[in-house]
């Protein structure tokens, strides 16, 4: 993968992931980084999640409905509840 420099709205995603600990979806993410950087496009925080995931910052998190995300990169497993649609970490 080619070398990405780390831009300022990278490093907003990145920590909005690393501050929550309920598996985020991209949506969540947007409206976290919004309430810092209000100027910030809903493509620009899906591509960088794109970009953090692929290089191994965060782990995408499959689930029916809507990817989640998750800064926790050790390897484990992820229930997901048919009733609310919560992740939880097994």
């Amino acid at each position: 993968m080619k070398n990405r420099r780390s831009t300022k709205q990278r490093q907003l995603v990145l920590e909005a992931v690393e501050k929550r600990h309920d598996h985020p979806t991209a949506d969540q993410i947007y409206l976290d980084v919004c309430a810092v950087d209000d100027r910030i496009s809903r493509g620009t925080v899906y591509r960088n999640l794109g970009i953090l995931s692929a290089s191994g910052q965060i782990s995408n998190v499959k689930v029916p409905a809507a990817d989640r995300f998750d800064s926790r990169l050790d390897r484990h497993y992820h229930l997901f509840c048919t009733c609310c649609g919560r992740v939880f970490d097994a």
